[in-house]
């Protein structure tokens, strides 16, 4: 659930993690990629996975990049317009043993060190969704406690562009739309409001990386 306790929560812990420059990767290569549609996009992040001394960011752009060093998602990082057609191909190692959030450090200190990132987290008002599912920008106000597995029915696209196949000739989709479905199959309702969230925000960030 976000809210104002995670919003005074994620500034202490980014705050935090701004002097804490005793965590960085061991090596790091660091160089600008083509664009996306250039090849396959990678990512990998070393804790957790067969190799957990490897990251491996390949063909990834600045918004990600950001993303992943905050925690945050995309729509919670407010910088400038070019983090997200900017690509980059990042190879870095990491000592054994370091954890997930360390590993978010470390990438905070590479981006600072590589990109000169400097940045605060604020309180801004974004429109959204505040009802009963904890998902993408959707706000929890139910007060249910506990993890819920259930199947929604429902038509029409779940995220922007993603819209449903066509249906074959002579038939019609007599689902509901999405909050149709979530009112008449949970008894439940989404209702938009604006709620404060907390955002990063970026005060300086350089497009070009400094060299290896």
């Amino acid at each position: 659930m976000r809210g104002p306790g995670l919003f005074l929560l994620a500034a202490a812990v980014m705050a935090t993690a701004q002097t804490s420059g005793d965590l960085k990767v061991e090596v790091a290569s660091v160089k600008p990629a083509g664009p996306e549609h250039d090849g396959p996009s990678v990512y990998r992040v070393g804790p957790g996975t067969d190799d957990p001394e490897r990251i491996m960011f390949e063909r990834q752009s600045m918004l990600r990049l950001l993303g992943v060093a905050s925690g945050f998602d995309w729509d919670q990082i407010s910088a400038p317009a070019w983090v997200a057609n900017e690509y980059y191909e990042i190879n870095a190692k990491v000592p054994p043993g370091t954890t997930k959030e360390q590993v978010k450090v470390m990438w905070r200190n590479l981006l600072a060190e590589r990109f000169n990132l400097k940045f605060h987290v604020a309180a801004e008002n974004r429109s959204g969704y505040v009802g009963y599912m904890s998902a993408g920008r959707v706000v929890d106000n139910t007060g249910l406690p506990g993890t819920y597995d259930f199947t929604l029915e429902f038509t029409g696209r779940l995220q922007s562009g993603a819209y449903p196949p066509p249906l074959p000739d002579g038939q019609t989709d007599i689902a509901p739309s999405l909050f149709d479905a979530i009112r008449q199959q949970l008894g439940l309702q989404l209702e938009e409001k604006k709620e404060k969230l907390p955002v990063l925000v970026v005060d300086h960030l350089d497009r070009v990386p400094a060299k290896n």
